[in-house]
C-alpha cells in the first residue's frame, strides 16, 4: 500500500493506493454563486473519484483508468451543477 497527499480545493487530502497496480485519481473543487431571485445561494462540494486496476495492459490500462475516474467526476460534477441551478 503506497499512501499519497495533496489538495483539493485548497483542503489537505490523502488516500491510500494498492501496490502494483494502476491508480486514477480526478478530483474538482466546485463553487456555485447563485444570485437569482434577489438572494444568494453559495453550494461548495468537493468531488473526487479513484478508480484502481491491475497493472496488466501496461500503459493502455493506465490511459483507460484515468479515462474511467475522469468521466465518473465529470457526471458527478454536472449533476451537483445541474441539482443546484434546477431549484
Amino acid at each position: 500500500m503506497k499512501v499519497g497527499i495533496g489538495s483539493v480545493g485548497g483542503n489537505f487530502s490523502y488516500g491510500i493506493f494498492p501496490e502494483g497496480r494502476w491508480n486514477a485519481v480526478t478530483a474538482y473543487a466546485v463553487k456555485i454563486y447563485d444570485y437569482r431571485n434577489n438572494s444568494e445561494i453559495k453550494k461548495v462540494k468537493d468531488i473526487l473519484k479513484t478508480a484502481s486496476r491491475p497493472n496488466t495492459g501496461g500503459y493502455i490500462t493506465a490511459k483507460n483508468i484515468l479515462n474511467s475516474s475522469y468521466i465518473e467526476a465529470n457526471q458527478e460534477m454536472l449533476f451537483f451543477i445541474d441539482e443546484t441551478l434546477m431549484k
